[in-house]
């Protein structure tokens, strides 16, 4: 009894120690209060995932679903920009609990969670493959607060959380099916690890991820020679799993087509690590954050496993690891041209640093495999073998010491990388060390296994959260303490219906409209319309305030008040106020049809063209004949988030223009008809009014939106089966 009960406090002792490891990284995060407290400083973190979570958790709190996000660049999807995460598991229950109260901790918790997420998975996945408690801990370590993790993934939210299910999918991939029942489960267990690795928010790591996991996948079959049984089940269940997410695949999809993602260049999406930054390796910092910095210890211990493990056991997770570091160097490898060429979506995707999650996965295991063979090899033990590891291990740290002087100095400084010893030499020293006394120790046969995984743990953790946890922590950001809440209160009074800001200068950053509910015309997400960002870009200030119905522009310094603006407030930021009034409706009695999309961004440009007295539709959209000339009037008697009703009078037939940014879902009645809506001056919405009085109503409901919907409804009743005819199956077989 006294046996059972050690060995469940260790194994209770290792999840815990693997859960808890991140937190404790980040511990100023959560165990420091007042002025000794830090946070995820300003950044990626701050000024777009707050904003979009916000908003969702606003919504979501008064039973809506943000289909259409009015409060940023004049108007686009909300939902379909991955990055909200509406449906997301781990997100829905903060989100709906808090609702307004929605904080800028809580978006930390998430971090946190999912840190300790990503090492509890890894140390599964370890523990599954090496058969190891101690190799899985080292594993687990290895992933959770190695440079990776702990770099840019803090500040990119979805990176992170995507990155945390990538051992639970594959996990899922290596639990054995035994019989029927057993295989329902696993199809289950792997759909949702997908379905989650997918709803995570970041299109980019998750396919990366799938692609991964298939490979995985397909070299665990060849392993067990069960090709049949595992390819159908890797196949059901990431289709499965694409099923269950298809109600914010297909809208995202959707949006990608529209967005600026659709036409990246070689040049924009090729940008990788570039090969000096290479020595981030060994060096932690030297470049800043380095997400592929692993250690000394973790590199030894990997090289070890690929010595004394089986060729065919390690040989994947070497490929998989140095296929991750290539395709990391982008533009500057050739395998990231091959996989651009034969892999779909690496064309839509920047930033190929990203890719490093391959090694990131890979290293962590290759060490677990070197742990668990590091005291076992019978062969090894004598004083002669640790003796010479030790003086290996010496002779490693004083050519690490040599090689320091001989570095060139960090980019934009003079100041040498063996001048920083105690934050950059000290983990190559340490790591070096832990491994020679270990290695000694073990060869003496003086010590046994879990002292000596305990060393290299402790070693690994020691220099892995001394060397990383730094580059995600610092002063709060403006989001934290909302400096703009009066200023935004007396916007929204001054707004009418169908008005916007310009919200340059706001200090909570370019999302500010979404914390505040004020529609603006400014933004930060990578996913915005190409159409939307080539008006504001390229027809002029005045056109686009014009266009969008802008009454307030907010300014990070003085502007000229000879353009048609009327300072209303000073300071920082200072508020003008547009004098010639922008209504967000207008009747329109003349068309002119564009042969191209430049032709229509080169009329705008012209300042001698009138938006309110001529509309500018695609060649072949005119919507009929028209008198050229008239009267009207137009009332906008509800402008919401997603719907629109106006009340519209006319003396002839015309064309009612609408400052609402055209994208397939919004649809149109008037007087109770169906109507047609056209896109016109670019990125507008139009449609054709009669003459008489006339209730227009608008509303935003994507079909992707409906059939995804259909689909995951569907999925979620197939996994409900499958848990059903497992558990029947089980039932049948007990009795």
């Amino acid at each position: 009894m006294t046996l059972e009960w050690g060995r469940a406090l260790a194994r209770w002792a290792a999840l815990v120690a693997v859960s808890l490891a991140p937190l404790l990284v980040y511990w100023p995060l959560w165990g420091c209060h007042g002025p000794d407290r830090l946070f995820i400083p300003e950044g990626d973190f701050s000024s777009q995932y707050y904003p979009l979570r916000y908003l969702a958790a606003v919504r979501l709190a008064r039973g809506e679903l943000p289909l259409w996000n009015p409060y940023a660049f004049g108007g686009q999807p909300g939902l379909a920009d991955i990055q909200m995460a509406v449906f997301y598991p781990p997100q829905l229950p903060f989100a709906v609990a808090a609702g307004p109260a929605f904080s800028y901790g809580l978006l930390q918790w998430q971090v946190l969670l999912h840190l300790a997420l990503a090492g509890l998975g890894m140390y599964l996945l370890a523990l599954r493959l090496t058969r190891h408690r101690v190799a899985a801990v080292l594993a687990s370590l290895a992933y959770s607060c190695g440079g990776y993790i702990t770099s840019f993934p803090i500040q990119q939210l979805t990176v992170l959380c995507t990155a945390a299910w990538l051992p639970w999918a594959m996990l899922a991939a290596t639990l054995q099916a035994s019989g029927k029942a057993g295989m329902c489960r696993k199809l289950v267990a792997l759909a949702t690890a997908v379905a989650c690795l997918v709803l995570a928010g970041h299109p980019q790591t998750a396919l990366l991820a799938v692609y991964f996991l298939t490979a995985y996948g397909l070299w665990r079959a060849g392993m067990l020679r069960a090709w049949k049984e595992h390819v159908v089940l890797l196949v059901g269940g990431i289709a499965l799993g694409l099923g269950l997410c298809a109600v914010q695949l297909l809208p995202t999809m959707e949006f990608a087509r529209h967005s600026v993602r659709a036409r990246l260049s070689y040049e924009q999406a090729s940008a990788g690590l570039r090969w000096d930054e290479l020595i981030g390796l060994l060096y932690p910092g030297y470049f800043g954050g380095t997400p592929h910095y692993l250690g000394v210890l973790v590199l030894l211990l990997a090289v070890y496993a690929v010595r004394r493990r089986p060729w065919r056991e390690v040989s994947f997770w070497v490929i998989s690891g140095a296929a991750g570091l290539a395709l990391a160097l982008g533009g500057n490898s050739p395998l990231y041209a091959l996989a651009r060429a034969l892999l779909p979506g690496f064309a839509a995707s920047r930033n190929q640093e990203r890719s490093v999650l391959l090694l990131a996965v890979s290293a962590s295991l290759l060490s677990g495999y070197g742990v668990s063979s590091f005291w076992g090899d019978e062969a090894q033990r004598g004083g002669g073998w640790g003796v010479q590891r030790l003086l290996v291990g010496l002779a490693a740290c004083a050519a690490a010491l040599y090689g320091g002087q001989l570095l060139p100095p960090a980019a934009g400084s003079d100041v040498n990388v063996f001048g920083g010893i105690l934050k950059q030499h000290f983990h190559l020293l340490w790591g070096c060390l832990a491994w020679a006394v270990a290695s000694f120790r073990a060869a003496q046969n003086r010590w046994q296994g879990r002292q000596a995984g305990a060393l290299l743990a402790t070693a690994l953790f020691l220099s892995l959260a001394s060397a990383n946890w730094r580059f995600s922590l610092g002063q709060g950001p403006s989001v934290v303490s909302r400096p703009s809440s009066a200023l935004a209160e007396l916007l929204r009074e001054g707004l009418a219906s169908g008005q916007r800001i310009c919200g340059v200068g706001l200090p909570e950053g370019p999302n500010a409209g979404l914390l505040y509910g004020l529609p603006d015309i400014t933004g930060n997400t990578p996913l915005r319309l190409e159409a939307v960002e080539r008006v504001l870009r390229e027809v002029g200030s005045w056109r686009a305030w014009q266009l969008f119905a802008v009454r307030y522009v907010l300014a990070a310094e003085p502007l000229s008040e000879d353009r048609g603006l009327s300072l209303r407030k000073g300071g920082l930021p200072a508020v003008y106020e547009v004098l010639q009034e922008h209504p967000p409706a207008w009747l329109v009695y003349r068309t002119r049809a564009a042969a191209s999309f430049e032709e229509v961004l080169r009329l705008l440009a012209d300042p001698g063209f009138d938006p309110y007295s001529e509309v500018l539709v695609a060649a072949g959209l005119q919507p009929g004949p028209l008198p050229g000339s008239g009267q009207g009037r137009v009332r906008v008697q509800r402008w919401s988030e997603e719907s629109l009703d106006l009340q519209v009078e006319s003396d002839a037939d015309g064309v009612l223009v609408l400052s609402l940014v055209h994208y397939p879902g919004w649809q149109a009645t008037v007087d109770g008809r169906r109507e047609r809506l056209v896109s016109c001056q670019g990125v507008l919405t139009c449609l054709r009014v009669g003459a008489g009085s006339h209730e227009v109503k608008l509303w935003y409901r994507p079909l992707s939106f409906a059939i995804g919907l259909g689909l995951s409804g569907l999925s979620v009743l197939a996994c409900c089966a499958l848990v059903l005819t497992g558990w029947r199956l089980r039932r049948g077989l007990g009795g």
